[in-house]
């Protein structure tokens, strides 16, 4: 990966809600690993059931979180969706599609996982999103 894509990830990454608390020393870490992903119009980028090992950070384009014909969700730029799928070894919860023509980051369990094991400022910017998740949660 070039220099200025690195950049421009990076750059990307901290508005995004999931890695605001993270600082961008610890976001270039990430970068590393980090996998550009295209996809045309009702594409699947994974299935029900499938093997979650990756969470997704939708660059450009939307996605609608579905299972058959029943829509859980749409989500566009700047939201990322699968992010359980770094913790925990369970299957997909429910099919993600895409709605128009996107582009993704994929983050892979593997390259997260290092991240986190030797940058604690990472570990650190997550829990504190993860916690206040919760807290909004706690407050409805």
């Amino acid at each position: 990966m070039s220099k200025s894509k690195q950049e421009d990830f990076i750059n990307f990454l901290s508005k995004v809600p999931f890695f605001t608390e993270v600082k961008e020393a610890s976001l270039k870490h990430l970068c590393i690993g980090l996998k550009e992903e295209s996809f045309g119009k009702n594409e699947n980028i994974f299935k029900k059931g499938d093997e979650g090992d990756s969470m997704y950070v939708i660059v450009e384009g939307s996605v609608k979180i579905h299972e058959n014909n029943y829509i859980f969700s749409t989500m566009q730029k700047g939201e990322c969706f699968g992010e359980y799928a770094l913790i925990d070894d369970e299957k997909r919860s429910a099919a993600v599609s895409t709605l128009e023509r996107s582009t993704l980051l994929k983050i892979e369990r593997d390259s997260f996982l290092k991240v986190i094991a030797n940058d604690s400022g990472f570990s650190l910017g997550i829990l504190t999103v993860l916690i206040k998740r919760h807290r909004d949660i706690d407050a409805i």
